[in-house]
Formats: structure tokens, C-alpha cells, sequence
């Protein structure tokens, strides 16, 4: 029964590790809205290589939150300000975000689903992803990790 709804193919995920190399610096820089499109921009990327089945990080949580509380207009929006994205991430428990964004807020990983069970092509796409988190901000590291 299991099988039949999951499908036949075997789903793979793995996370991208975004390390913030303002750490002393630029304590929580993952409350930055400037941050935070960073990586929905390093999502958009992964959509439009048309070979992952889907994304989610903390930047998918805060704007589902904030559509919510702003209404239809603010649908698929980053929260404007640092302290509206500190507010909206009190309605998440710690748990539910731990996967997402580390507790001191200067790393954030995004979730990555796919059915691609040849490394070479993954490699490929995930060298793709390299240079373009690379092109589109110093301050992302080139992956402190990709976890299979």
C-alpha cells in the first residue's frame, strides 16, 4: 500500500549549508531580508534547472507567514524588515525550524528534494549551483556542505 502511493521511484534529498562569513560582525544575519532573498534567489535558481523535485527552507516559512498576516498582496514576499521576520519566527517552536536555520541565525540550509540516482548528473547541477550561489554573494561560503 505504501509503495502505491509514494510511488515507485525512491526520493533523494540533501542539504545546502549556507555559512554567513559576517559572523562577529553581523551577529543573526539570516534576519536580513537582503539575506534571506538571497537564498530564495538560490531557490529560484534550483527551480528553473527543472531537475529537483522541490525546495523549502526558512525563507518558504516566513512567507507563508507573512502572507497570512499581510493578505493577497504580500503573497510569495519576504518580510520587509529584520524585526517583522524576528516577530514571525516566535510562531515557529525551535524544532520546526532547526532544519531550516541554525539557532544563532547565521546559517541557513535548504531542503532539497530529488529522484536523480546518477551522481554524476547530481554533481554536474550541484556544480551549477555553485557558481551561481558564488556569482550572486560573497558572503555565501561555496557550501560549508552538501549532505546527501
Amino acid at each position: 500500500m505504501l509503495k502505491s502511493i509514494s510511488g515507485s521511484q525512491r526520493s533523494h534529498s540533501f542539504f545546502l549549508l549556507k555559512s554567513s562569513t559576517f559572523a562577529a560582525e553581523n551577529d543573526k544575519a539570516f534576519l536580513e531580508p537582503e539575506n534571506l532573498r538571497k537564498i530564495n534567489k538560490i531557490q529560484n535558481f534550483l527551480a528553473k534547472q527543472a531537475v529537483f523535485d522541490t525546495t523549502l527552507s526558512v525563507v518558504d516559512h516566513l512567507k507563508y507567514v507573512n502572507s497570512q498576516f499581510q493578505g493577497e498582496f504580500s503573497a510569495n514576499k519576504i518580510p520587509p524588515t529584520r524585526q517583522l521576520v524576528a516577530q514571525y519566527l516566535m510562531f515557529f517552536h525551535r524544532s520546526e525550524l532547526e532544519s531550516y536555520i541554525s539557532h544563532d541565525y547565521r546559517r541557513a540550509n535548504i531542503v532539497v528534494r530529488h529522484n536523480i540516482s546518477d551522481s554524476h548528473t547530481l554533481n554536474d547541477y550541484i556544480d551549477e549551483l555553485k557558481d551561481f550561489a558564488n556569482n550572486i554573494s560573497n558572503f555565501l561560503r561555496c557550501f560549508g556542505g552538501i549532505f546527501g
